[in-house]
């Protein structure tokens, strides 16, 4: 598993996270609030000891995890995997091997499409599709399938708001990973729990 913060020698990921940092300040900057510490207030982001990790979100998480033969790798490629790829906290692209044709990625928070208000970020998502045809990959690769229902209900919709409500994306992925009952990987637990 990588887990990276914004840029970290990617060019690609720089600029997202470049264009995501762009965004949420001109979201600040509507609300009319004072920058942090302007208030004589400490910046959420500033590390003290008593507030725990999940909370510094100057730049929101990136982790790649990657589970293939019962254990979480650092390094995909098989025909048989689950890769799930958070980038800042915001969206977790979920892929799945094998799947059926034109079927196989899914999001988890917010498409791409819809966050970056562009519809070339991502291929639209056939919603019920997936969901089914990552059960049947569950039950195939795992030998169990996690309720329709809840998985139904993490995967992100076209359209969808352009901040997940209420949860950081890496929280709906250690829930999906829970459906499936596989451990989280040491990174994603420790900014989880």
């Amino acid at each position: 598993m990588v887990a990276r913060l914004a840029g970290d020698g990617d060019p690609g990921r720089a600029t997202a996270a470049h264009r995501l940092r762009a965004v949420r300040a001109r979201v600040r900057g509507v609300t009319g609030e004072p920058p942090c510490g302007a208030r004589g207030d400490t910046c959420p982001w500033r590390r003290t000891p008593d507030r725990p990790v999940r909370e510094h979100r100057a730049v929101g998480y990136f982790g790649t995890f990657i589970y293939r033969d019962g254990e979480w790798r650092d390094h995909g490629g098989s025909d048989r995997e689950l890769v799930v790829d958070i980038h800042d906290s915001d969206i977790a692209t979920v892929d799945y091997r094998p799947a059926p044709p034109g079927l196989g990625r899914f999001y988890l928070g917010v498409q791409p499409r819809d966050y970056f208000a562009d519809p070339d970020a991502s291929r639209p998502v056939d919603v019920p599709a997936e969901v089914e045809a990552f059960r049947q990959w569950a039950r195939q690769v795992l030998g169990t399938a996690p309720p329709h229902e809840d998985v139904r209900e993490l995967v992100a919709e076209e359209g969808g708001a352009a901040e997940p409500a209420g949860d950081f994306v890496e929280d709906a992925a250690a829930r999906l990973l829970h459906l499936l009952g596989l451990p989280l990987p040491p990174a994603l637990a420790e900014v989880t729990q």
